[in-house]
């Protein structure tokens, strides 16, 4: 049986990935704001969900039932490469790893940024509103 938390995050990668197509077909036309709010609400999700440590190495690990009730130490004597990555699968938002070449595609659309994206609850600063994108 697939997790939940696997099967929600195959769901979120094929609405990250639609928005990535519509944007090649849709040329410099902006997209409704029905869309746009999908893509907040799986990026908004993506960032809150929090893996159990381990649990996605464990995943892919030839023994994942073995490995997710008691995964082996990390092998230190590894070259520096597959250390880091064996770390960052044990890390609790290890998901985020596994979609970064799709959240790249995403930050690398060439469009301004919805106002929907940027925070209204700034503080004022030199008496003007100071927005964080």
């Amino acid at each position: 049986m697939t997790p939940s938390w696997l099967v929600s995050s195959q769901n979120h990668l094929m609405a990250m990935v639609g928005y990535i197509a519509d944007e090649a077909l849709r040329g410099g036309l902006p997209f409704p704001r029905v869309r746009e709010d999908e893509l907040l609400y799986v990026l908004h999700k993506l960032l809150d969900l929090r893996l159990w440590t381990g649990t996605l190495w464990a995943a892919f690990s030839d023994a994942p039932s073995a490995n997710s009730t008691s995964p082996p130490a990390v092998n230190p004597n590894l070259p520096p490469s597959a250390l880091i990555a064996d770390v960052v699968k044990r890390s609790s938002v290890a998901h985020l790893f596994c979609f970064y070449p799709v959240l790249c595609e995403i930050a690398s659309i060439p469009r301004k940024t919805p106002a929907a994206w940027v925070s209204v609850a700034s503080p004022l600063v030199g008496g003007r509103a100071f927005l964080d994108i």
